[in-house]
């Protein structure tokens, strides 16, 4: 569930996604990464084969491996590959959508993006590292995410990159929900979904009401009347 404060202008476009910071076991860094170059897409029929396309442009390939470091190799495949996938979401494109249309450059203070060649403006990036404890059977175990999300805001000028990889950072932009408080807000949804339809409801009914009592008025304007006679009171004796 994602949501932004504004006005709707600013707000109608949000995307976020979600990364695991694991590999699978016996599979080194640069194995994952040879893997990860490529995503698999589903076909659109039982008919249809399975067909890989690249994610990740050349020069992200070289960026990503430019230090040799496995540590930083991992994360910034995370990162490039969490960005894209939100941005797609939040412009509402297919599981087919080409990741090589979008590049990435995120070096620190001269964060860069281009989509089909065009330096793209306007977003605000969120992007951090959620450390959570996670029930795996009879003990809680701590899992790293890569987050990533964007709200589109309209700017002209560039975007606004807001990286937070330590605990605590992200406290004012970030809530934790439990299933319960979702089933909750889904539920008071639902109220206000009720309420709203019985309100449009009672609306068109005090609307035909009052259409009703219009044409009812109009109908008596169009009747001829007939002078009345004085009351009893009135009437003099000759």
């Amino acid at each position: 569930m994602a949501w932004a404060m504004g006005s709707m202008a600013r707000v109608v476009n949000i995307g976020v996604h979600v990364l695991k910071y694991s590999i699978p076991r016996g599979t080194t860094v640069k194995d994952y990464f040879q893997s990860v170059k490529h995503k698999v897409i589903s076909p659109s029929s039982n008919s249809s084969p399975l067909f890989t396309l690249l994610q990740l442009t050349d020069s992200e390939q070289n960026n990503a491996t430019s230090m040799g470091v496995d540590e930083i190799l991992f994360r910034r495949i995370l990162i490039m590959l969490s960005f894209k996938q939100a941005y797609i979401n939040a412009i509402n494109q297919p599981a087919g959508f080409d990741f090589r249309r979008i590049s990435c450059d995120f070096q620190p203070g001269k964060e860069r993006v281009t989509v089909d060649g065009k330096v793209l403006v306007g977003w605000e990036v969120f992007m951090f590292k959620s450390n959570l404890g996670v029930q795996r059977r009879e003990a809680i175990v701590e899992e790293i995410y890569q987050c990533c999300a964007l709200i589109y805001r309209g700017w002209a000028n560039g975007n606004r990159w807001n990286w937070n990889s330590n605990k605590g950072d992200m406290d004012e932009s970030l809530n934790f929900l439990k299933v319960d408080q979702i089933v909750k807000a889904y539920d008071s949804l639902g109220d206000g979904k009720r309420k709203l339809a019985h309100y449009k409801s009672e609306k068109r009914k005090r609307v035909a009401a009052e259409n009703a009592e219009r044409e009812r008025i109009d109908q008596q304007g169009n009747v001829p009347t007939v002078p009345m006679p004085p009351p009893a009171a009135a009437i003099q004796a000759p």
